[in-house]
């Protein structure tokens, strides 16, 4: 989510992501109304300061590093579980392989 909210910040349109005419930060974290965003499982999940904190903050370059790869790559991101559940649900494998051939055994 910060990945994306982040985007216009990056982009160097504005300051804070609230800030942009087209992102849902603007509904998140100002409550602005908007008939295509629910932020109800937003602010069940967290605590409305911690949320802004956490959305306004910058990702690492670790963080999009990770994201770029993985998108270029064509894996999702997310947790060793995640991806585990997601390959028990889509019956295929999703979590990349070791680069290069399989070591001959014996």
């Amino acid at each position: 989510m910060r990945y994306i909210e982040q985007n216009s910040v990056r982009a160097g349109l504005v300051k804070r992501p609230e800030d942009y005419k087209w992102s849902s930060a603007r509904a998140h974290i100002l409550g602005a109304k908007d008939p295509l965003i629910s932020t109800r499982e937003i602010l069940e999940l967290a605590d409305l300061s911690r949320y802004k904190d956490y959305i306004r903050n910058e990702c690492t370059t670790l963080e999009l590093d990770t994201i770029r790869r993985m998108t270029q790559q064509g894996f999702p991101l997310g947790s060793i579980e995640f991806q585990r559940k997601i390959e028990s649900i889509i019956k295929r494998k999703i979590i990349p392989c070791p680069r290069g051939r399989p070591n001959k055994d014996g």
